[in-house]
């Protein structure tokens, strides 16, 4: 599944974690850090994802996944370690 709107996220595991750092670079996420749960933090981050460049971004994230062929490019990794 591809997300199309902006979101904020924990980055609990180390997959979440690197995926949540890639969409922050990216421009459609937000990732939550520690001590940022009062209603004051959480409502800074919500607001700066309802801005125009996060909601584009977000837009172009499904045309830019549909360009990857992730299962081929595991396997070529895959391929590496074990040569």
């Amino acid at each position: 599944m591809v997300v199309k709107k902006p979101f904020a996220g924990l980055g609990v595991r180390g997959e979440l974690r690197a995926d949540l750092k890639q969409c922050e670079a990216y421009g459609n996420a937000v990732e939550l850090r520690k001590g940022q749960h009062n209603v004051e933090d959480l409502k800074r981050v919500f607001d700066k994802l309802q801005g125009p460049a996060f909601i584009e971004k977000a837009k172009n994230v499904p045309q830019l996944m549909n360009q990857v062929d992730g299962a081929e490019n595991a396997a070529g990794i895959i391929r590496k370690i074990l040569d």
